[in-house]
């Protein structure tokens, strides 16, 4: 009966490792994921401003790129 009661136990252990150790690889994933989605959001709110300036400036002939970054520096 001991013998069954520690091989119960010893599955049991080795399946709570293997869910711990999927759950930190999930963990992992979700961590790599969010700071790709963080890095992609920086250069395209980067390459937009970008555009924002160079359309203004083509249309008004006027410098736009330092009036946008004091608006976005006034939020």
């Amino acid at each position: 009966m001991e013998t069954k009661q520690a091989e119960y136990r010893s599955d049991l252990a080795a399946l709570m490792q293997e869910i711990a150790d999927r759950n930190a690889e999930s963990a992992d994933r979700i961590a790599t994921a969010t700071e790709r989605m963080a890095s992609s959001r920086w250069w395209q709110t980067a390459i937009m401003i970008a555009v924002v300036a160079l359309v203004g400036t083509v249309v008004t002939g006027l410098p736009v790129l330092p009036e946008v970054l004091s608006n976005l520096a006034a939020r």
